[in-house]
């Protein structure tokens, strides 16, 4: 679902233009609306909730409080920046820079308490495994990894995709899941250490390991918001309960982005090959197009080794005992 970006100038031809440059790509992060005239902005303003204002300089500055805006942006014909810390952007210039721009101020809003989440240290290791193609065991190696940990510290491993299911198990509907925890965060205020117990509670329990499953349907995740995806993570890293926690991202989306934002390696398993490549280099354009380039820093790329037992339905006790167990040891993930 994209966003909404409104345009509030007085110049009609101008903030026309912009939109109808800004909504013809495809892959847009938002969707664009203009008004030169007050009555019918503030008439939209009213029904709906408007995630970027950008406002022309010349015209009398909207009144905030009435406004269910996440974020105002001056449109200037300075290339100064707004006083006061204002967020402002020269008008005359390309109008995909004025894009970037509005991501960047945008993702400061998302990010700023996100990037923040291990101040308190008291996780010792964040991770997600995730790639932009099937086919590659995301899931298994998810799983595998956080086995890993658990041999020597109490682990959390959180499913992101919502088909994943552990080996030789059924999902039970009637089993706690993410959507529990999703229907937690979004029902009642919760401070990260109850959100931290209640994720305990929903999850399996395997020695050191505890698994929490996906979500009872995709729509769950699908619909899920940043702010619960920060909830969660908070609940897991600055709570004490877990020294390492392990997401498997099964899914792209806004809120997934917050758990590599947060994640302090992304390993993202590979078989090589021209398609791959190709989704893989495609994946990495639309992290730099979200202004979150710094995030392909902790990716690391992870060529998966040829093991038979992965190709069936594996036992969980044996799930390091073989080539995948001796490739996460031998490469100190």
């Amino acid at each position: 679902m994209k966003r909404v970006l409104t345009i509030r100038t007085a110049d009609r031809d101008f903030g026309e233009l912009l939109a109808k440059n800004f909504n013809k790509s495809p892959d847009s992060f938002f969707q664009t609306y203009v008004f030169s005239e007050a009555e019918a902005f503030y008439e939209f303003a009213k029904s709906n909730i408007i995630n970027v204002l950008l406002y022309d300089e010349n015209i009398a500055e909207p009144d905030t409080d009435d406004l269910r805006a996440e974020l105002v942006i001056y449109l200037t014909e300075l290339s100064i920046a707004g006083e006061g810390g204002t967020p402002s952007i020269f008008k005359y210039q390309a109008s995909e820079d004025i894009m970037k721009e509005i991501m960047v101020y945008y993702n400061s809003l998302l990010t700023p308490a996100v990037t923040g989440v291990k101040q308190e240290l008291l996780i010792k290791k964040v991770c997600c495994v995730c790639s932009p193609m099937g086919g590659v065991f995301s899931s298994t190696l998810a799983l595998a990894l956080a086995s890993h940990y658990s041999e020597s510290s109490k682990t959390v491993f959180i499913s992101f995709d919502p088909f994943f299911t552990l080996p030789h198990q059924e999902k039970n509907p009637k089993d706690r899941d993410l959507t529990d925890v999703l229907f937690y965060a979004e029902n009642q205020w919760v401070n990260k250490q109850k959100m931290g117990d209640f994720i305990n509670s929903c999850t399996i329990k395997r020695g050191n390991l505890e698994i929490l499953s996906g979500v009872t349907h995709w729509f769950d995740i699908c619909d899920m918001s940043p702010g619960i995806t920060h909830s969660i993570i908070e609940g897991v890293c600055n709570t004490g309960l877990y020294q390492n926690a392990v997401f498997d991202v099964g899914i792209f989306g806004a809120s997934s982005m917050e758990i590599l934002l947060a994640s302090d390696v992304i390993y993202v398993p590979v078989i090589e090959s021209p398609l791959s490549r190709k989704k893989i280099n495609e994946w990495k354009r639309q992290i730099r197009y979200s202004a979150n380039e710094a995030l392909l820093d902790k990716v690391k790329e992870l060529h998966m080794p040829s093991d038979e037992g992965l190709k069936g339905e594996y036992d969980y006790p044996d799930l390091l005992s073989g080539t995948l167990g001796r490739f996460i040891s031998y490469n100190n993930l």
